[in-house]
């Protein structure tokens, strides 16, 4: 049986300032808290084995998985077709149907609760196949 975990990257320094970042080099990493959600994300995988880590070429991602995997001698993966590689780009809105940019309020207002991205890392889910 094969076991596939999925873990979002820490808190970065962008998620603290609400900015979105779709350019890995531009990345800033994580953030205090970030570092200690990797670190809880550490405790969490101790125990298991892991053959493969795949991550997004942001450094957000690469800090969080070796954070996460201190220690272990676990190959990386770096990913850059990944979707967030495609974010919208920093200083950039999405638009409105009449191509006016959205104002937060309205992106907020009209996204999908289920869409919204959990505001911290810690969570850990798994399949198994």
């Amino acid at each position: 049986m094969r076991l596939f975990l999925a873990a979002r990257h820490g808190q970065s320094l962008f998620n603290v300032d609400k900015v979105v970042n779709g350019d890995p080099a531009l990345d800033r990493g994580l953030s205090e808290q970030g570092v200690e959600e990797a670190e809880r994300l550490a405790g969490q995988l101790a125990a298991l084995p892991i053959g493969l880590v795949a991550v997004s070429p942001f450094p957000r991602a690469l800090q969080t998985a070796n954070i996460a995997l201190a220690g272990r001698d676990v190959p990386h993966l770096v990913d850059a077709s990944s979707k967030a590689s495609r974010s919208t780009p920093i200083g950039t809105r999405p638009r409105t149907p009449t191509g006016k940019s959205a104002s937060p309020a309205a992106r907020a207002s009209t996204r999908p609760r289920s869409a919204t991205p959990p505001r911290s890392s810690g969570c850990l889910r798994a399949t198994s196949r």
